[in-house]
């Protein structure tokens, strides 16, 4: 079963990989008030939300939830390559938001992002990014081992993804977050490594990545600084 409350268990790798990066408030101003549909910021990590009952109810239909979270939570990542096959086969349908909602930019919540596709339009990477990120910390899987990231491609496109770090604490995983189900690998040590140059759609050039509870900025190269859509997102140190 899915615990009710966070289970936590102490793993020094938390605060590591929490402490690698410079830790900043990152809002993201794309958000549409119901009375006037003008835009409005807030804080990036909102849009990580593993405690929705639709999110808990298909992991537990489906059998994907960690039934012991063991010690260090080590033996997680063949768990979250499954989860991430079955959201991608249950939800992929990609849509831009000015095809699919009538505005350029737009990022859904997760109950959002599920009514939308249900109606039959689609999504784009930063929507399933959010929505994959919310499956895999409600099945069990430490919001500290997941990340969304948000920068330029290896292939040179603006994109939002998610990264999973493997049961050897050290090796992050990209789990893209439009490729089709079809794609996957039947083993996480198959998905490309974080900075793998083959990987077209990983991110190369950093503009920041959240989790449920920490987002981390720095740009470590002038192409990441010159590409940050400033207009869209507010950073604080």
């Amino acid at each position: 079963k899915i615990a009710k409350t966070p289970v936590s268990h102490t793993n020094p790798f938390e605060s590591y990989w929490n402490n690698r990066k410079p830790v900043a408030k990152i809002k993201y101003t794309g958000r549409l008030r119901p009375t006037d549909k003008a835009a409005y910021a807030i804080d990036v990590r909102n849009f990580i939300q593993p405690y929705d009952h639709e999110i808990t109810d298909d992991l537990e239909k489906e059998g994907l939830v960690a039934s012991v979270l063991p010690p260090y939570n080590e033996a997680l990542q063949e768990l979250a390559l499954a989860i991430y096959r079955h959201h991608q086969k249950k939800w992929l349908n990609y849509q831009l938001d000015d095809q699919s909602i009538g505005v350029p930019e737009y990022w859904s919540f997760p109950s959002e992002f599920r009514e939308l596709l249900l109606s039959g339009k689609g999504e784009d990477c930063d929507d399933y990014s959010n929505s994959l990120a919310s499956y895999l910390v409600a099945a069990g899987v430490p919001y500290w081992r997941v990340r969304v990231a948000a920068g330029m491609t290896f292939s040179g496109i603006g994109h939002a993804t998610v990264y999973v770090l493997g049961d050897d604490f050290k090796t992050w995983r990209h789990f893209n977050s439009t490729a089709p189900a079809s794609l996957i690998p039947d083993k996480f040590g198959e998905l490309p490594q974080s900075g793998n140059i083959s990987d077209g759609m990983g991110i190369r050039h950093y503009w920041f990545s959240y989790n449920q509870k920490l987002a981390f900025q720095t740009f470590e190269s002038s192409v990441a600084e010159e590409s940050f859509p400033k207009e869209k997102f507010e950073v604080m140190k």
